[in-house]
């Protein structure tokens, strides 16, 4: 590959690798292998590390871990903060286009499916259920009645909320949830396709290495997040004013500490449960990149992909040039 840095693709095509895959598959270690050796920054694409508080328990990237390479979309804003689906492709398609505007390649890394997806292949359908926001409202519902709700509707999509019927939990919850996932109302989304961007084009490389061994690394990853003092910054988000943001976000690692905190169970449990949940996070993870479409899948984990991944990215660049 050229290592050079200089980006001599087709004038108004830009090249994108895309590094997907679970946790622990060693992902960022490979995209940042790859930049160094193809002139690239980096951009992310995990929504647990967007939150500037958090970096020990979403394994975000220290400035010595980047060995130099530029990283963007990670740590850059605060908890409680708003960002969705949407923001993340505006960002990510801006950066891409100032990249490349610098000469330099772009890689983009990480774990969460619905940001890969949505820069890849645009919205053109409402994206995928959140299962704990779901909860949250049937809960509202329970407490406060189907009118609490359905006026939580009327405040941020009045137009779709004079469709429903209060008494509709069902559509009333899913238009709310849509909402908490896109930052867009339904009624957006129903006259609104986002499609991709024609400048840019993706090579899109995931990691399923074998889920047993994933497992181990899974396991053993949270023990050093023990060691480097994962429980020291959970504790100083706690006993700060952003600990309901925190606990709202539902972050593996963060929430089993915190309810160990309010004393729900004793801090060993908690890192069982850490593991535990991580390991299901993960699985979860496999499921989705299985199900990805015209992407190239490596079964491997990072540094046992980085020939295979040599090869496929000098192919891509070198039909773009």
């Amino acid at each position: 590959m050229d290592d050079s840095g200089e980006n001599r693709q087709i004038p108004g095509i830009i090249p994108v690798v895309v590094i997907g895959g679970p946790t622990a598959s060693g992902k960022s270690s490979l995209a940042i292998d790859m930049a160094m050796e193809i002139g690239a920054e980096i951009i992310s694409a995990d929504s647990r590390q967007l939150f500037r508080a958090l970096q020990i328990g979403t394994a975000r990237l220290t400035e010595n871990e980047m060995r130099g390479i530029p990283h963007h979309l990670s740590g850059f804003i605060e908890l409680g903060q708003r960002y969705t689906v949407f923001d993340y492709m505006r960002d990510a398609q801006r950066l891409i286009r100032e990249i490349a505007a610098r000469g330099r390649r772009v890689i983009v890394c990480g774990g969460t499916g619905l940001y890969l997806r949505a820069l890849i292949d645009g919205i053109f359908e409402i994206p995928e259920d959140d299962f704990s926001y779901r909860q949250e409202l049937i809960d509202l519902a329970a407490e406060h009645g189907p009118t609490y709700i359905h006026q939580m509707l009327s405040d941020v999509d009045p137009e779709e909320a004079a469709r429903i019927h209060p008494n509709n939990l069902v559509k009333v919850i899913r238009a709310l949830e849509i909402f908490h996932i896109t930052g867009r109302p339904k009624s957006y989304w129903a006259e609104t396709q986002t499609a991709p961007s024609p400048d840019i084009k993706f090579l899109h490389l995931i990691l399923l290495p074998d889920r047993a061994e994933l497992y181990k690394r899974i396991d053993a990853k949270v023990d050093e997040m023990i060691r480097q003092g994962l429980l020291e910054e959970a504790r100083r988000v706690y006993d700060s004013s952003d600990r309901e943001a925190l606990r709202h976000c539902k972050i593996v690692g963060y929430s089993e500490l915190f309810d160990s905190f309010d004393g729900q169970f004793a801090l060993g449990s908690a890192w069982e449960l850490i593991k535990q949940n991580t390991r299901r996070f993960a699985k979860r993870q496999y499921t989705w990149f299985r199900g990805v479409d015209r992407a190239k899948v490596l079964e491997s984990f990072g540094n046992e992909a980085a020939p295979a991944c040599r090869e496929l990215i000098s192919g891509f660049l070198a039909a773009r040039n």
